[in-house]
């Protein structure tokens, strides 16, 4: 007689489940652990996952499902104390756990103990510059922009906890463009006594090309920059010195951009159309000018620091009172701020290229970083053109050097 048992045996198919089910399985099994649940399974599989202590673990929570599209897994293990005891989450399919700062017991993230972190997290992603960019405006510190490798795409940043990802994309992965932010830079112009000066002054330093000024109205526009730019030495514009800079910044709706400007205490023109879209003048409240562009569709967002050399890296703006201008700006374009590393300045997170505040006494409403492969040759065609220059000094994003070029115009650059 056959074994009725072995008669009714089903044939084993192995199965092959969804692999984020399958880490959500796995944590509910090691939180159950952790807790001192009775659990009857054994866990075999060997696992590593990365376990972050942050300063804060219910901001980043938050800060890796908005940069990184993080999936928290069940509910943190708040303690008495309001501290995160444990958290999940699950990123591109790989499991981190996280936990606020327990000095008590020496688990403490970079921030926490005022060191860099030792170990970095590598990331892969449909598109770094997308990402990247994403990171950089929740206020993440860019240590190394998007470039194309033999491995990959591949850009460095550090969140603002202190642990630090390598964001890659795979070869051959078509890089998708970032659309502009309200308050990215669409545009910039330095205006001058003249412009015949500057064309030859920063063609020398800088490389830069410029089209023919008879086609653009009289408008010296740079040809050869990752970001539209261009010199003027015609009629003044309000609240822009000269020399001084004219930024013009994107926004997606510039009826509401107006409304803003002028309700924040500042001054706006009614919008008019120009061939790069539709324009209003500004001015803030403490008599600062600048221009918002409303995007055009396909319209890209700039890079964090440039890409080439000639490129604008950095925009500080100086504002007078740097607090007002914090309120001015973070109501007007939604950015955020941080303290800089000097008196009066504040680290503006949010718009790119990258920019600061600085608040100390100035008679120029704003000075800008330039890319250079070489600043030493730099500084010395500065003054070969009767410009002024520091001598180039190592600073942790580069070595840079604090201009002033034949006009009066100060400005930096940066061998980045």
């Amino acid at each position: 007689m056959a074994d009725p048992l072995e008669a009714l045996r089903r044939p084993i198919v192995p199965l092959d489940p969804d692999p984020s089910f399958a880490a959500r399985l796995r944590s509910r099994v090691a939180r159950a652990l952790m807790e001192g649940d009775p659990v009857t399974a054994v866990v075999t599989e060997q696992t590593l996952v990365p376990y972050l202590a942050v300063h804060d673990a219910h901001a980043a929570l938050d800060w890796y499902a908005d940069v990184f599209g993080a999936e928290v897994v069940g509910a943190p293990i708040v303690m008495p104390d309001g501290r995160i005891g444990h958290a999940e989450i699950i990123v591109a399919g790989a499991t981190i756990y996280l936990a606020d700062d327990y000095p008590e017991i020496d688990a403490v993230g970079p921030v926490g103990r005022g060191t860099g972190t030792t170990v970095s997290l590598h990331l892969t992603v449909p598109s770094v510059d997308s990402t990247v960019a994403t990171a950089l405006r929740h206020r993440a510190h860019l240590e190394r922009p998007p470039a194309d490798q033999p491995y990959g795409r591949t850009g460095v940043i550090r969140d603002p906890f202190g642990h630090r990802w390598m964001i890659q994309s795979p070869v051959g992965a078509a890089a998708e463009p970032t659309p502009p932010a309200d308050g990215d830079l669409a545009f910039f112009s330095l205006h001058v006594p003249s412009a015949d000066r500057a064309r030859e002054f920063y063609s020398a330093v800088l490389g830069w090309s410029f089209g023919d000024p008879s086609e653009l109205g009289g408008f010296d526009q740079v040809v050869n920059l990752s970001l539209p730019a261009g010199v003027w030495d015609g009629e003044p514009v309000p609240g822009v010195p000269n020399p001084g800079v004219h930024l013009v910044h994107h926004v997606s709706d510039i009826d509401s951009a107006v409304a803003k400007v002028r309700a924040l205490g500042g001054t706006a023109t009614d919008p008019e159309p120009t061939p790069y879209g539709l324009r209003a003048r500004c001015t803030d409240d403490q008599g600062n000018g600048f221009s918002v562009v409303q995007t055009p569709p396909g319209a890209a967002a700039p890079a964090a620091n440039g890409e080439r050399a000639g490129d604008l890296a950095y925009i500080t703006i100086r504002p007078g009172d740097e607090q007002r201008a914090a309120t001015f700006y973070g109501g007007l374009f939604s950015w955020q701020f941080t303290p800089g590393r000097v008196e009066h300045g504040l680290q503006v997170q949010g718009p790119m290229p990258m920019a600061g505040l600085w608040g100390g006494e100035s008679s120029q409403n704003v000075s800008l970083m330039y890319r250079v492969d070489d600043v030493a040759a730099a500084v010395a065609k500065v003054r070969e053109l009767g410009g002024q220059a520091t001598d180039p000094e190592r600073q942790p994003y580069g070595v840079t050097s604090d201009c002033v070029d034949n006009q009066g115009m100060t400005f930096y650059l940066g061998e980045m």
